[in-house]
């Protein structure tokens, strides 16, 4: 027969002053896998967030399509060189401005650029005023701090990003139905576009969307090699300063009149940057 629990002999004080004596039980709970985070699965969430506001944007979506339409409809039949050459040089210079002669892909960037990041900096400059731009004055000091950080590494991440640099605005500057429309100025614009909106995303953050799909291509590339690759911040400003040049260098060549120059020192300037890889045996970061 068992005691009466008030009869039952108290605990010894020892034991009672024990740091987890009063401490309650604990159900011990299976972590769950982390799952690592990829280029594909972070263009797909990005595909199911814009598929939801889809609906609701419709309508905010219609300006901007009724305006790409009336610019195109409007300049592109026009036959600039029948007309006066005070008039032609005027038409000729919304054409410029406005990507009507590019190609579908480098229209679409252009005016995807236009609506999305020239529309919040134009209402930050009615906020802020010249001050907007700020960020534009961070780009020069991180790139010269950057390449001081990779010493040796440096000049592999700008060649690699002038390469591709050239190559993408000699595509951006030409249009596939004319074979004699290669490398010209009046499709340049998208080029320089996109190389200011690149200068003015990295002087703002390293943590915009454009890192974010380098660092991840870069991190599935190393998986996929089956190597550890440790891609940095220094490298995303130096691979995207060339970048830059390359967009801005192609001016010189379509000046040159060098139809398949951005190709061919594109082509040149990444198989340099590739024997600088592997000729470096150990990056040098900070």
């Amino acid at each position: 027969m068992s005691l009466p629990k008030i009869l039952v002999a108290p605990e010894p004080m020892e034991k009672v002053n024990r740091p987890d004596f009063f401490k309650p039980a604990t159900i011990e709970k299976k972590s769950e896998p982390i799952v690592e985070e990829t280029l594909f699965s972070w263009v797909k969430s990005m595909i199911v967030s814009v598929r939801k506001v889809i609906p609701g944007a419709l309508k905010k979506l219609m300006i901007p399509l009724a305006v790409i339409a009336v610019v195109n409809v409007v300049l592109w039949p026009l036959q600039t060189w029948k007309l006066p050459s005070s008039i032609s040089n005027v038409v000729m210079f919304f054409i410029f401005i406005t990507a009507t002669y590019n190609n579908f892909i480098p229209k679409t960037i252009f005016w995807v650029i236009v609506f999305t990041f020239g529309k919040r900096l134009f209402y930050r400059f009615r906020k802020q005023g010249i001050k907007a731009f700020d960020p534009l004055k961070q780009v020069v000091p991180q790139l010269l701090s950057s390449y001081h950080q990779l010493k040796q590494r440096a000049n592999t991440y700008l060649l690699l990003g002038i390469g591709f640099g050239l190559m993408i605005a000699n595509y951006f500057a030409s249009y596939s139905r004319f074979p004699g429309a290669r490398n010209k100025f009046d499709k340049y614009f998208v080029a320089l576009l996109v190389a200011f909106t690149v200068t003015y995303l990295l002087g703002e953050s390293n943590r915009g969307g454009i890192f974010k799909f380098v660092r991840l291509l870069i991190n599935d590339i190393s998986r996929l090699l089956k190597k550890t690759y440790r891609f940095t911040d220094q490298m995303s400003h130096l691979l995207f300063g060339g970048l830059i040049a390359g967009l801005l260098l192609d001016a010189i060549l379509i000046l040159l009149k060098f139809m398949y120059g951005g190709y061919i020192l594109g082509a040149i300037s990444i198989i340099a940057a590739i024997a600088l890889l592997f000729t470096v045996k150990k990056p040098e970061t900070a």
